[in-house]
């Protein structure tokens, strides 16, 4: 029983790390896209998009986005 509970807390991690390299993905490929065509506000997207990593890592380990 103890060797299941540990399998679906390991796939429960994978997965999390999945849905969060997917919205990383997501924001930044939008950010570029912004940027690429020249919408009005890329320059925003772009600006915050320079955390994305840091607060991706944050749920994992300790720290910010000191920028």
């Amino acid at each position: 029983m103890q060797k299941l509970v540990e399998q679906q807390m390991a796939l429960s991690r994978i997965a999390d790390v999945a849905i969060d390299l997917y919205a990383v993905t997501s924001v930044l490929a939008r950010a570029s896209r912004s940027k690429s065509i020249g919408l009005q506000h890329c320059d925003h997207e772009v600006s915050e998009s320079h955390c994305l990593p840091e607060q991706f890592l944050e749920g994992y380990f300790s720290g910010a986005c000191s920028d």
